[in-house]
């Protein structure tokens, strides 16, 4: 029953980004060069691939819902919902201090980044912490889609499909290897202890 409630919301909001960005000029490279004149380097939300990466991410997360919300207790709930709000704003406390002009550094298009990245971190952390037996194979599923998921969301892609306007090289970033790293281990460590 939750999980049409989470897909749907999660679907909205990243309709909303991408119209939000529309409307404050960061959704395509014409728009990009002409908000920021003078960058040399900029990152329209059309390819920035891990905004595309959120739509297979809410039917995984929507998903995740279905099969474990009825395990999921209240207190356990709060403290992911309290993780998520966590993680959320420190990921966009580093798109606030990233180099290059971006999208997601403008308001209404963060706030349905963070939105998003608040519900999808506490219910990842809900797959890993709060369901009691969850099967060593779906955590497998979850950990590849997620450490994929985060290094499109680092602009790894985009090393080999990137707009003229974006000459930044992603691949030679360590602040994006070692989130890919620590994010890839961690749950693979987790996902080893915790499957069944």
């Amino acid at each position: 029953m939750f999980q049409k409630y989470v897909l749907t919301g999660l679907l909205v909001l990243v309709a909303m980004r991408f119209g939000f960005a529309w409307a404050t000029g960061t959704l395509t490279p014409a728009q990009m060069n002409y908000s920021f004149p003078y960058a040399k380097s900029t990152l329209p939300l059309l390819f920035h691939y891990g905004a595309w990466g959120s739509i297979p991410l809410a039917f995984l997360l929507a998903y995740l819902v279905q099969e474990h919300a009825m395990e999921w207790d209240a207190m356990t709930c709060i403290l992911a919902i309290i993780i998520g709000i966590v993680g959320g704003g420190l990921m966009m406390w580093m798109y606030a201090h990233g180099p290059i002009p971006e999208a997601d550094k403008e308001f209404p298009v963060g706030l349905c980044l963070f939105l998003y990245m608040v519900v999808a971190i506490a219910i990842a952390v809900l797959e890993y912490f709060g369901t009691a037996a969850p099967s060593s194979s779906e955590l497998w599923w979850v950990t590849g889609f997620l450490t994929l998921y985060v290094a499109l969301g680092n602009h790894f892609l985009l090393q080999v499909f990137r707009p003229l306007c974006y000459n930044e090289n992603p691949l030679y970033s360590p602040i994006g290897w070692a989130t890919v790293l620590i994010v890839g281990a961690f749950l693979s460590v987790v996902t080893v202890v915790r499957g069944t």
